[in-house]
């Protein structure tokens, strides 16, 4: 909690290759506030730095593309009810999850400096062992982003995210504890 608001912070560490450190800020009614991200791919320095206010989203973001590290200049207008997409996972418990469930969600994508729909759907019910135990959970697909991802979210009214995997990616994230 902040005064007035939340703030949602989250480290990840993939080997040497990446690193990052983000935080996002947000009203209580969820509307976002600002994104803060530092990290390092591949020993490049990356960052995003964006504000919201008054319906605009303003700042920069420097990523990593095949070219090599490209900055863009971001000031874009940003409707009510836009979820930053660092926030994504975050919100996982939140949803109303069962069988026949499918929610599409209007994300500003921080990095590239636009909105787009991402729809997440309960695609089947399956029970998944990882490290941290075996769970009955929802496999839900996240279509509408740079690449399809599964996620992995309990049945119980926790809805805690246990594992997610980006089609075609050769790793996986898994809850350990």
């Amino acid at each position: 909690r902040t005064e007035g608001g939340l703030r949602v912070v989250d480290d990840v560490q993939i080997g040497p290759i990446m690193t990052q450190h983000t935080e996002v800020e947000m009203a209580l009614d969820g509307a976002p506030r600002s994104t803060k991200q530092t990290g390092q791919v591949r020993g490049q320095a990356t960052s995003i730095e964006i504000t919201y206010h008054d319906g605009r989203a303003k700042g920069s973001a420097t990523t990593p593309s095949l070219a090599g590290l490209v900055t863009t200049a971001i000031d874009t207008t940003v409707g009510a009810g836009v979820i930053d997409d660092n926030l994504i996972t975050a919100l996982l418990p939140a949803l109303d999850w069962s069988p026949t469930a499918s929610f599409t969600l209007p994300v500003f994508f921080s990095g590239k400096g636009y909105v787009q729909p991402l729809t997440l759907a309960v695609r089947r019910t399956e029970r998944l062992t990882v490290p941290a135990g075996s769970f009955d959970v929802y496999r839900i697909e996240m279509s509408g982003g740079q690449a399809p991802v599964a996620m992995f979210v309990t049945t119980d009214s926790t809805h805690r995210l246990v594992k997610i995997a980006p089609q075609g990616a050769p790793l996986e994230f898994v809850l350990a504890k």
